[in-house]
């Protein structure tokens, strides 16, 4: 409906990848734009920016799961021994998966399968500690092991980056779904807000 009365053959769209080919071509093209009787509409790629919004919504919590999920994977890379120690110890062949740190919403596998074998890291960490060296990524498991409420926050990751990935997925496609895209991002706004404002206060 958004697009009635506009005729297909003056809509032209202009599609880039990488961000340096991005803000180069768009500065190009808006100096030598005529506005008298065309109109430049600019809509910039959302998937980074959510992305970057679950990172910046990370950080600000202090609560560091990012660290502990990116740790986690890289004791056990490219080491046998500890393979084979944490087999032996929780009897679990199941290990962590690589944790992205640009593309934050597409992290919620490696989120679920680290709750998944929470309990055994534990254990591992607690029969291992006098062998584990001080270096920070066996810092920030001993930590992360130690925290009461750590499950919950990887929970709260998870939940929140399952809220994302449904409206990322919707619009990784070459389909015109622009007239959709306000609409789409208010709802998805609006239910990560009612999980931290009451019901009584208008959310408008």
């Amino acid at each position: 409906e958004g697009l009635l009365g506009l005729s297909d053959k003056n809509i032209l769209p202009l599609s880039m990848d990488g961000p340096s080919v991005n803000w180069k071509l768009l500065e190009g093209l808006s100096d030598s734009w005529d506005e008298s009787d065309r109109k430049l509409i600019d809509i910039r790629c959302s998937f980074h920016v959510l992305h970057g919004a679950q990172h910046t919504r990370h950080s600000m919590s202090g609560w560091s799961v990012n660290e502990f999920l990116h740790a986690i994977y890289g004791l056990f890379k490219d080491s046998l021994t500890r393979w084979v120690d944490f087999t032996a110890i929780t009897g679990s062949t199941l290990f962590p998966k690589k944790f992205c740190q640009l593309r934050w919403i597409e992290n919620i596998s490696v989120a679920t399968r680290v709750l998944d074998i929470l309990t055994n890291v534990t254990k591992y960490v607690v029969e291992k500690s006098g062998a584990l060296s001080s270096n920070v990524t066996c810092k920030s498991i001993k930590q992360a092991c130690s925290d009461s409420l750590i499950w919950a926050k990887t929970q709260f990751f998870i939940s929140v980056a399952l809220m994302v990935e449904s409206f990322l997925r919707k619009y990784q496609t070459n389909q015109p779904l622009v007239p959709f895209l306000y609409n789409d991002l208010g709802t998805c706004l609006h239910s990560l807000l009612t999980w931290f404002h009451k019901k009584r206060y208008s959310l408008c």
